[in-house]
């Protein structure tokens, strides 16, 4: 509700809009206006192995996905932290497909799927209302999979329903104290990976929630189910460092940006991911739809060639 949000909120809103058109319109010069000289686009380990740094990389890494790429963008939801100067959005490219020859060589004998890929981004700003970091994990085309990973992940069966995402129930009602709530539980939930405190899923997280993976593509439900993964997460790190910033909304959603530094099976790591937390009307987190890089040894396991 535009009433609850403060002027830098609906400012940051409009920013975050216009990087959204570039790709509604696939427009590199809706880019160029917004970047930063040094400009920064954040390596998810996957797609992009290292980050690009200055306006002009950065720009043709995205006229680079542009070219080659026929689908549909459109932006569900977002958030922002007016304090942190950042804004969060989760978006849907439909129908995502090479364009004519692109890749044909690699695609002799396989079919090349059309994809709907979500993704979730955080995006950071100057003083200057400049874009200055790009965070950006999203999941991967058929085309982009086959060339990529050792095995392809069928999101398809997730049963994330991205649509129904947008707005919020008609008996939660948006307000100054749902927003507290959210900062809250989001805290809690960081507390959960951060501090070793599995058993605070029980405290925060709703009996049946879900809990997607966008960018492996598996999927968790119930409070048990997930606090084992989060145990099982958790008995690889030695977690030295933690960082998070968080976009909340006055109605039922909390984005959450997060860094971990520590050694993870043996090897000294720090590693993002970005989070959406959609909570039930007593505040419990129902939906957790999330992304994070590979750790080293992940990457090892499921990308074809590590270059």
């Amino acid at each position: 509700m535009s009433d609850l949000k403060s002027p830098r909120e609906r400012q940051l809103l409009g920013l975050s809009k216009s990087f959204e058109r570039a790709f509604i319109h696939r427009d590199l010069s809706l880019l160029d206006e917004i970047f930063a000289k040094d400009v920064t686009v954040h390596a998810d380990q996957i797609t992009l192995l290292n980050d690009i740094k200055g306006r002009r990389a950065a720009l043709l890494w995205y006229q680079a996905y542009f070219d080659k790429y026929h689908y549909e963008h459109e932006e569900i939801l977002g958030s922002v932290n007016e304090y942190e100067n950042v804004t969060f959005a989760l978006s849907l490219d439909k129908g995502v497909k090479p364009h004519g020859d692109v890749h044909k060589e690699q695609h002799k004998k396989v079919e090349v799927k059309p994809s709907n890929t979500v993704a979730i981004k955080m995006l950071k700003w100057n003083k200057q209302d400049e874009l200055t970091d790009i965070w950006d994990l999203r999941q991967l085309s058929y085309d982009e999979a086959h060339r990529k990973l050792k095995e392809i992940p069928d999101y398809s069966k997730l049963s994330l329903d991205v649509e129904a995402l947008r707005g919020h129930p008609d008996d939660i009602q948006p307000s100054p104290e749902r927003r507290s709530l959210h900062e809250r539980n989001t805290a809690k939930w960081n507390q959960i990976f951060f501090e070793k405190a599995p058993e605070l899923v029980d405290e925060v997280v709703a009996d049946k929630a879900k809990l997607y993976n966008i960018v492996i593509g598996n999927e968790h439900a119930g409070t048990d189910d997930i606090k084992e993964t989060a145990k099982k997460l958790l008995s690889a790190w030695d977690v030295k460092d933690t960082r998070a910033i968080v976009g909340t909304t006055a109605g039922n959603k909390a984005f959450d940006w997060w860094q971990v530094t520590g050694t993870v099976d043996g090897y000294w790591t720090t590693l993002f991911g970005l989070t959406l937390l959609v909570f039930d009307k007593e505040g419990k987190i129902v939906e957790v739809v999330s992304g994070r890089q590979p750790t080293p040894q992940e990457r090892k396991k499921v990308l074809k060639a590590d270059i």
